[in-house]
């Protein structure tokens, strides 16, 4: 990934960073998309929780997973959109 980190409270998924699933909903605490998050790590996350499909799904797709951890603390340094690593992160 570009050099850099996500902060303590977000998660590295594909190259971005992502406020922590298990923040935003704690029953859901894995990350499997930008905006996916699921219950388990098994294969069931790639079916949808509560879709009539006959299958028992464990993931949730929702946007307010597709953000990054700074949405309410008011600084520029911190982006409330997902993003890249950032430099800043680096002590």
């Amino acid at each position: 990934h570009k050099p850099g980190a996500c902060a303590a409270d977000e998660e590295l998924f594909l190259g971005m960073c992502y406020m922590k699933c298990s923040l935003i909903d704690p029953t859901l605490p894995y990350r499997v998309g930008p905006a996916s998050c699921c219950k388990t790590t098994s294969a069931l996350c790639m079916f949808e929780e509560g879709v009539k499909d006959g299958v028992t799904g464990e993931s949730l797709t929702d946007p307010k997973f597709n953000i990054g951890s700074g949405c309410d603390d008011s600084s520029s340094a911190t982006p409330c959109s997902a993003h890249a690593p950032l430099t800043s992160y680096i002590s």
